[in-house]
């Protein structure tokens, strides 16, 4: 049996597209109401090269997704779904 992966998002209720993925399992973290994951996030974004540009043009870079400890980032929520339901990643 496949071991699931574990899926995270970081995100903020101030950010209207961050995050309605419906009939998936995942872990949230709004960065906007916790310093504990703000902390989390900002030391994945700010270790990962991927975030350069995001950086350099003033954006924060969220919604961020991590499945297992790949980062994925600016995923759509059509886009999440379809990772989970390929088979690529599973559910929690």
């Amino acid at each position: 049996m496949e071991k699931s992966k574990k899926i995270i998002i970081f995100g903020s209720h101030q950010c209207p597209g961050c995050v309605e993925v419906k009939g998936i399992k995942f872990i949230y973290f709004d960065i906007s109401l916790s310093l504990g994951a703000m902390k989390r996030f900002l030391k994945i974004r700010d270790t990962n090269p991927l975030y350069l540009p995001v950086k350099e043009a003033g954006n924060v870079g969220i919604p961020t997704v991590v499945i297992d400890d790949e980062v994925m980032l600016g995923l759509e929520d059509e886009q999440i779904e379809e990772l989970v339901k390929s088979g690529l990643y599973n559910e929690l």
